[in-house]
């Protein structure tokens, strides 16, 4: 997951320390980063949003509810 809340005078002793010549990641470096160096998935685990036995799971931020659930299952018998 990326940083978050992050004050100007941590990204500039972030900066002083890196070994990036003084400076934060672009954000392709970032993506190359985050992927593992593997530029042909969609995301870092494979190209499934889902994932599991059922291929139900998100590994993701992303809210699940039941309402969510619920809302597959009638989607799924009405679409």
């Amino acid at each position: 997951h990326p940083v978050v809340h992050v004050s100007y005078a941590d990204a500039v002793n972030c900066c002083q320390w890196s070994m990036l010549g003084g400076r934060l990641p672009t954000e392709a470096e970032w993506e190359f980063a985050a992927r593992g160096q593997k530029q042909s998935r969609r995301f870092p685990w494979g190209n499934s949003m889902l994932t599991g036995k059922d291929r139900s799971t998100h590994r993701m931020n992303i809210w699940q509810s039941e309402f969510d659930s619920q809302l597959e299952e009638v989607r799924s018998k009405h679409c």
